[in-house]
């Protein structure tokens, strides 16, 4: 079970009342403290001070990204030039990609087993008003356990952003990413979930990779490449569909 310390400012049967809907148990030998930052939002804060905090509507460069609709080469895997609208994210993360998918127009139901994330996930969609992160879905789930009971709807894809290893040689994160891979750790079962995903038969699975990262399972359908990243492109075993 995670814990968490909580700062005596913020202290309420509310927010002990959210903690339990998450499993997340409140102690002061924590690792990790939970308070609010200046402008308001919940904010994790680690041993070392570093801090995590999600905010929809400040934090520009993350969750208001400039895009070119149908034409990013995501959407184009994804499939919205084939009517493709909805997708279901296993990995929500800090919510990035969902948000950019339901700024392109998807309808977005997005994944993430790690409480606490999900915690600062659903309170920052409460504080927000944008209607295109009202309407995202995320759901405390592990990605195995939702996809086995999941019953698939017509014209759905799937997509895949596991945890990238990380590089012996690059710039310092910042403070917030060095906060996230300390509470999620590795993605260690990344392709037993991508083997479950392929089981489904969306119409794509779409997995996010470094540019020259090895491919997880078997060779994709195809491939869309971007400076830095790929996405490998699987598509149902008995699919005709043309690529791209």
């Amino acid at each position: 079970m995670v814990q968490v310390a909580l700062d005596p400012e913020i202290e309420s049967k509310e927010i002990r009342s959210q903690l339990a809907e998450y499993n997340i148990q409140e102690s002061s030998q924590a690792s990790w403290i939970l308070t609010r930052s200046k402008e308001d939002n919940l904010t994790v804060v680690d041993v070392d001070g570093r801090r995590l905090e999600i905010d929809f509507d400040r934090q520009v460069a993350d969750y208001k990204r400039t895009h070119r609709g149908s034409g990013e080469p995501l959407a184009k895997a994804l499939g919205f030039k084939k009517d493709v609208r909805n997708v279901v994210d296993l990995t929500a993360g800090l919510g990035i990609d969902a948000v950019f998918l339901a700024q392109i127009g998807f309808r977005v139901t997005s994944l993430e087993r790690n409480p606490l994330l999900i915690f600062l996930l659903h309170a920052a969609q409460k504080k927000t008003q944008r209607p295109e992160i009202k309407n995202i879905k995320w759901i405390y789930s592990d990605a195995k356990s939702f996809l086995q009971n999941y019953q698939l709807p017509a014209r759905t894809s799937c997509y895949f952003d596991p945890m990238y290893p990380e590089k012996k040689k690059a710039a310092l994160p910042r403070q917030e990413m060095v906060v996230f891979r300390q509470m999620v750790g590795a993605d260690v079962d990344a392709r037993d979930t991508l083997r479950v995903a392929l089981e489904k038969e969306f119409t794509r699975t779409v997995v996010k990779r470094p540019l020259k990262g090895e491919v997880l399972v078997d060779k994709p359908n195809f491939q869309l490449t971007s400076k830095l990243i790929r996405y490998d492109v699987y598509l149902p075993h008995m699919s005709q569909e043309v690529m791209e």
